[in-house]
């Protein structure tokens, strides 16, 4: 679970499990989720995911590849 980097290695993962052991518990899908996401931010340089309150605080690494523009639209986005 904790190779989740991708759509097709999420979906190869679920798959194995429900082959070997039926159907996923929900604890079990949100370890693959936190897994990806994991994998999501490690590529975009943040370093830190948590909550203060109704908000979710993204910390970034000094040196990030974003910029004010693509932050905008994911902010946007999501």
């Amino acid at each position: 679970i904790a190779t989740v980097a991708s759509d097709a290695d999420e979906e190869e993962i679920i798959d194995q499990l429900i082959d070997r052991f039926g159907e996923i518990p929900r604890d079990t899908m949100n370890l693959i989720t936190i897994s990806r996401i994991r994998s999501m931010a490690e590529k975009l340089s943040i370093t830190r995911i948590h909550d203060e309150g109704s908000k979710v605080i993204f910390n970034f690494a000094q040196e990030n590849g974003l910029r004010a523009k693509s932050l905008s639209a994911l902010y946007a986005k999501y």
